[in-house]
């Protein structure tokens, strides 16, 4: 209504402010002012953009349609009952990514980093190192989780590889999605929106910081459910988040805050058929 309103009083060549219309559209369509919010921010609108009229329109559209599954399972609950909920959903994404040799096994030194999804790679600093390796593997980005313990090798000037680094710490009570998520969404995903070659994320054994944000950025732009999703990419970095309970923490909270959870008894039957 908002938008045909304002096309009708503007013209399609007429300018609108994006994010306070928008933002105004989200929250009538009856979601959480959080959630109109993590929208705008997701599409990178702030309070000085404008929009022509009709790209207005298509972005209203997306934002609402990415807005509405923003919504968190656990709302209206008592503070005990969403602590316990949370921590149920972090032992079923332990259990969709425990490797069939137990927690202590893992992939780190495997002959190649994982390729999760199309052109998106995880894997060890090891993996980060081997130059030949990765242009065979068309890898021409590198995002690297661990810069302190693993800095960047010199070969990457020659090779044409473009580098990222990020300071994030193997620590359960390091904030890494929320630290750390934008970086990845701008460089690693921006890249393979460009078709800019393959990106790696490593860490040191890249099981914990690398392949907790590979999985969020996942989560973003695939909008699978976390678990099917957190199997598929364990069955191709076995070992993943096995280690570090606080990351699976966030990445439950990110797939909770849009819209990635379902009832996990119907969501593994449902993935117990396919």
């Amino acid at each position: 209504v908002l938008v045909a309103a304002a096309v009708d009083a503007s013209g399609d060549d007429a300018m609108l402010p994006a994010h306070l219309l928008l933002e105004e559209f989200v929250r009538g369509k009856e979601v959480t002012a959080r959630a109109a919010a993590a929208a705008l921010a997701h599409y990178g609108i702030s309070k000085r953009n404008t929009l022509v009229v009709a790209d207005f329109a298509k972005m209203a559209a997306e934002v609402q349609r990415w807005a509405g599954r923003n919504i968190d399972p656990f709302g209206g609950m008592p503070s005990s009952t969403r602590n316990d909920k949370a921590n149920e959903w972090v032992d079923r994404l332990r259990r969709a990514v425990a490797p069939p040799g137990g927690a202590g096994s893992g992939a780190s030194d495997s002959a190649a980093p994982a390729e999760v999804a199309p052109g998106l790679f995880v894997g060890s600093h090891r993996h980060a190192q081997d130059v030949k390796k990765l242009t065979a593997l068309g890898v021409r980005s590198v995002l690297n989780c661990a810069p302190t313990e693993h800095p960047r090798p010199s070969s990457y000037t020659a090779a044409g590889i473009n580098y990222k680094e990020i300071f994030a710490r193997d620590d359960d009570a390091y904030p890494l999605i929320q630290s750390h998520l934008a970086e990845v969404r701008t460089f690693a995903g921006g890249a393979l929106d460009r078709g800019d070659g393959g990106v790696l994320l490593h860490c040191s054994q890249g099981l914990n910081r690398s392949a907790g944000l590979a999985l969020a950025l996942l989560l973003e732009r695939e909008g699978v459910p976390l678990l099917p999703l957190a199997r598929r990419c364990a069955a191709r970095r076995p070992g993943m988040l096995q280690r570090n309970r606080g990351f699976c923490k966030q990445i439950v909270a990110l797939a909770a805050s849009i819209g990635l959870l379902a009832d996990g008894d119907d969501l593994e039957a449902a993935t117990a058929k396919r």
